[in-house]
């Protein structure tokens, strides 16, 4: 058997889901908010810019036949948690996955993919890690060329949920399947420990998204917002995703099903009961609202925590997101 040769990419010809790409060493530096966005988080706390500068929802798309491939992560400078997985798509359906555990502040680590053997050419998504940053470097053995972007643009906004955490993939987030499934090019702007905040919603330079799809709520909560306060943001957010992306159509989603929503704050709302005042945002904004609640499982077996969607949770949200965009008027 022949040894395999791998062949480094110029990773911004094969890039998606991310705002730039830049040069490195040898690696590349991927970015999925524009600079005024990461400022901006800076300012806040220093968990938001950490979690911020993770890949969740970038991806290398490729066309050809390849026996393997590596990701080099270079100098880990950013861990939202402590593992670092990436996944491999072929065709639409995922064949490949690596992870690692216990991933370091200042680590290098190479995860690497031999998918099953094909005859023909198919499209690849190698999905980057949703939990951590790094310097990438990308190498692949086979055949490849860069694919056309689908036309439809599909931007996700939220919390840790929307980020992605915590699944063992990266490809099997909500909106990363949704994502699939709209058949759209997708970018996330999920933020960790986020909330309504509408000095993080910025345009995507030269790239006007036609679905919006907006996540929060429960950090709010946490925080201490009651239902008033929460439409009160919730309000600010749509007229600064508005301006800022004109032509697209705006969803807002409510919290989804938590194992504790019926916990009190103080003697005061739960967060179901806070959340469920997002529904008066339908008439006053004319937006669409869709009920988190339903989108998951009311089982603790569908989160990791009683509350975050895992790997058998975060499908359903996706499928129950479709159905109701696609039931709905243009």
């Amino acid at each position: 058997m022949s040894a395999l040769v791998y062949e480094p990419i110029n990773l911004p010809a094969f890039l998606q889901g991310h705002v730039s790409c830049e040069p490195a060493s040898d690696a590349w530096v991927i970015n999925r908010f524009t600079k005024e966005q990461l400022s901006y988080l800076s300012s806040t706390r220093e968990r938001s810019i950490q979690r911020a500068r993770c890949l969740a929802g970038v991806r290398c798309v490729f066309q050809g036949n390849i026996t393997a491939i590596r990701c080099h992560l270079m100098d880990v400078s950013d861990i939202a948690r402590s593992f670092a997985a990436i996944d491999l798509i072929r065709n639409g359906m995922i064949i490949g996955n690596d992870e690692r555990s216990e991933v370091r502040w200042g680590d290098t680590l190479t995860l690497c993919i031999k998918p099953p053997e094909h005859e023909e050419d198919g499209v690849y998504e190698l999905w980057l890690p949703t939990t951590v940053s790094a310097k990438v470097r990308i190498e692949i053995c086979g055949s490849f060329r860069a694919v056309e972007r689908p036309p439809k643009r599909y931007l996700s906004i939220g919390d840790s949920i929307t980020q992605g955490m915590v699944t063992h993939g990266p490809a099997g987030t909500y909106a990363a399947v949704l994502g699939r499934m709209l058949n759209a090019d997708f970018h996330n702007h999920g933020v960790g420990g986020h909330w309504f905040d509408p000095q993080l919603i910025g345009a995507v330079p030269g790239w006007e998204p036609d679905l919006v799809t907006v996540a929060y709520g429960t950090n709010d909560w946490t925080g201490g917002a009651d239902g008033a306060e929460l439409v009160k943001r919730a309000r600010e957010v749509i007229h600064a995703a508005r301006s800022a992306y004109p032509l697209a159509r705006l969803i807002l989603i409510t919290p989804l099903w938590r194992e504790d929503g019926s916990q009190l704050r103080d003697g005061n709302e739960t967060p179901l009961e806070s959340s469920q005042a997002l529904f008066e945002l339908r008439a006053s904004e004319e937006i669409h609202v869709i009920d988190g609640v339903p989108l998951l499982p009311h089982h603790r077996r569908f989160t990791t925590d009683g509350l975050h969607p895992n790997d058998l949770g975060m499908p359903h949200v996706a499928q129950g997101l479709s159905r109701q965009i696609g039931e709905m008027s243009p």
